[in-house]
C-alpha cells in the first residue's frame, strides 16, 4: 500500500461522514429531505443528485463511492492478466466517480458552513436574520 492510499483510506471516510452529518443537520433544519436541497448547488453538483442519483453522473459516482475501494481490494488478488487489465480500466473510471462524489461532498460541507457564519453574523432576532425570515414565511 503506498503512502497516498494510506492517506486517502483516512481523508476519504472522513470527508464522507463530515458531509452526511452537515447535509442531515441542514435537512432537519429546513424540514427538508437531504436529496432536495441542492438548488443552489453548482451545475455538477445538482447533476449528480438529480434524481436521487438516478442518472449518468448519479450512476457514476455512486459506483465510484463504494466501487473504487472493492475495486482497488481485488487488484491485490490474483487475477489473470485479462482481468487485471479490465480492473485497471475499471478502476480508472472509478477515480471519476470518487472525484465526483468528492465534489459534491465539499460543496455539501462549504455550503452548511456558509450557514454557520451565515446565521453567526446575524444572530437569531436580529432583523437581518435571513433563516428567521425563511422560516417565518
Amino acid at each position: 500500500m503506498s503512502k497516498l492510499d494510506a492517506a486517502l483510506c483516512v481523508i476519504i471516510p472522513t470527508m464522507e461522514w463530515v458531509a452526511m452529518l452537515c447535509s442531515q443537520i441542514v435537512a432537519f433544519d429546513e424540514g427538508k429531505h437531504w436529496k432536495t436541497n441542492h438548488q443552489n448547488a453548482p451545475w455538477i453538483v445538482r447533476e449528480i443528485f438529480r434524481g436521487g442519483f438516478w442518472n449518468p453522473i448519479g450512476a457514476l459516482t455512486i459506483a465510484g463511492i463504494f466501487g473504487l475501494p472493492l475495486a482497488k481490494l481485488a487488484r491485490v488478488c490474483k487475477l489473470p492478466p485479462l482481468c487485471l487489465l479490465v480492473l485497471d480500466w475499471a478502476i480508472l473510471l472509478l477515480y471519476i466517480g470518487r472525484a465526483l462524489g468528492a465534489r459534491a461532498e465539499i460543496w455539501v460541507i462549504t455550503s452548511f458552513f456558509d450557514k454557520v457564519l451565515e446565521a453567526d453574523r446575524n444572530p437569531p432576532g436580529s432583523s437581518s436574520n435571513k433563516l428567521d425570515k425563511q422560516k417565518a414565511n
